[in-house]
């Protein structure tokens, strides 16, 4: 598996002067995605070698529960989870998330800054909860660059003669956005 090449990691994108090494807004998601996905094979390696090293280990499950929680919303089902879908990403959510606070905890205690606790982790706990509540599927209510508005439109644009630019566009998107209503409405009498 090859890291992206572009945007590089840097000192000036990850912000290591300020204390806390962060990414920056320039990665697209699916830079991030292949990040996690090599970082949680990478680490279980290096942990499967050093069995003995708490750390390394704490850390290893830390990325593996992050990426297969990332991998079980990516290539879940759309809208609903399964009953055991929905239980085993929300166990990764909280077993991220207990591993990374575990983290922190213990190098704030030696006064390394390397994990930075935010009010997003608190929230990640309730989404874990509703993803097991509700078995709704958090990809359902985030959007990724491929799905945004702007790009949807672009791709119809392109498409449509400068003649009848404006018609054109308007009944394109109306039926795009039939056809998907139709086929969510398809999955949704699949639960029932």
């Amino acid at each position: 598996m090859r890291l992206p090449s572009k945007p590089h990691l840097t000192v000036a994108n990850l912000r290591a002067d300020e204390g806390y090494a962060e990414m920056g807004t320039r990665f697209k998601a699916s830079h991030i995605r292949l990040l996690v996905r090599w970082l949680a094979r990478e680490t279980q390696i290096f942990a499967d070698a050093n069995q003995n090293d708490c750390v390394v280990n704490v850390l290893a499950a830390c990325a593996y529960n992050l990426q297969r929680a990332c991998e079980l919303v990516e290539h879940g089902s759309p809208l609903l989870f399964s009953e055991e879908d929905s239980v085993e990403a929300s166990s990764c959510i909280r077993a991220h998330l207990k591993a990374f606070w575990w983290l922190a905890y213990y190098f704030f205690q030696r006064r390394e800054l390397l994990f930075k606790l935010r009010c997003k982790s608190h929230y990640l706990f309730h989404t874990a909860d509703d993803i097991e509540r509700y078995r709704i599927n958090p990809a359902v209510m985030h959007c990724f660059g491929e799905e945004s508005f702007l790009g949807k439109v672009k791709s119809i644009l392109v498409s449509c003669h400068g003649a009848t630019c404006t018609h054109s566009f308007f009944m394109r998107y109306l039926l795009a956005v039939s056809v998907s209503l139709k086929e969510l409405k398809e999955k949704e009498n699949q639960f029932e």
